[in-house]
């Protein structure tokens, strides 16, 4: 029952997020206001995570502090190219190639710990594959689909992929090790990322300040959407060595993506389309599969 109430408290928290983080960027674009956001979404995030739960002494041992280290540094870049790669192609195309980062744990897991999978989970790995497509399909638009596709794209949208499905391993790792250590690792990648983004803030500043917004509603909602983050992260550790990686990620992957449909369709009243809710019955489909020893 605990499980069940933390995963519907996943869900509210990413519907959340979506809300909260379309509003802090709206009508703002161009790569360093990116860099801004996440430079202030990053200590926003270190801040509420102090007033979060476990309350208890804060413990940064030496061999806790590279995983949360390269999670970050994996973070930053990954956020980097995924910006490149969304003024340089369409942007539902880049999305659904980021959504498939969940793969990369559970490959890690078969190739360096040991994990092993049977036929119909390789299957149910396809048909989760199959409704993220479903469910990234459904927000084409006419506009973006008539973007080109270029190598560079491509090239940009892969590695984008690649170093967050990079942090995703360093977060499944993490938990492996080290499972009563989740507010460290959180904090940890918080300052990391606020030191990685300082110096594109600083060279926005300086060179680039008309592309620049800082105003009350980006910080309020900045924070809104950081206290989402931090608690469905904390919720997502909780259990991440706790299930098998090959149904654990792939579960989260699709209550967040329906969580994100949810709010919007009933917040920002956007239409759901059919393609998205052929991807619900198919996700079903597949984590049934995944679920089975």
């Amino acid at each position: 029952m605990q499980v069940i109430a933390l995963l519907a408290l996943f869900m509210l928290c990413k519907g959340v997020n979506t809300v909260t983080l379309k509003r802090a960027q709206s009508g703002r674009g161009g790569f360093f206001q990116h860099m801004l956001f996440t430079f202030v979404f990053c200590i926003a995030q270190g801040l509420v995570l102090f007033l979060l739960p476990p309350y208890r002494a804060l413990s940064f041992a030496p061999e806790r502090l590279l995983l949360p280290f390269l999670f970050g540094s994996f973070y930053v870049v990954f956020m980097i190219f995924t910006v490149m790669a969304l003024r340089e192609g369409p942007t539902s195309l880049t999305t659904i190639i980021g959504s498939f980062n969940p793969l990369f744990p559970i490959i890690a897991g078969l190739l360096l710990w040991g994990d092993a999978m049977r036929w119909w989970q390789i299957a149910g790995l396809l048909l989760f594959c199959a409704a993220l497509f479903l469910f990234n399909s459904g927000s084409y638009t006419e506009a973006d689909a008539k973007k080109p596709i270029t190598l560079k794209w491509i090239v940009l949208a892969l590695l984008g992929l690649t170093f967050s499905g990079l942090a995703v391993i360093c977060t499944r790792r993490y938990c492996d090790l080290y499972p009563g250590y989740i507010k460290e690792y959180l904090l940890v990648f918080c300052a990391t990322g606020t030191l990685w983004t300082l110096p594109f803030v600083i060279w926005g500043w300086i060179g680039h300040r008309a592309e620049l917004t800082l105003d009350r509603n980006m910080i309020v909602y900045s924070f809104a959407t950081a206290l989402a983050v931090d608690i469905s992260n904390i919720i997502f550790m909780l259990y991440a060595s706790a299930f098998d990686a090959a149904f654990y990620f792939p579960l989260m992957s699709v209550l967040g993506v329906a969580s994100v449909m949810l709010a919007g369709r009933f917040i920002l009243k956007e239409r759901v389309s059919r393609r998205a809710i052929a991807g619900i019955v198919v996700s079903a489909a597949a984590l049934a599969l995944l679920a089975v020893k």
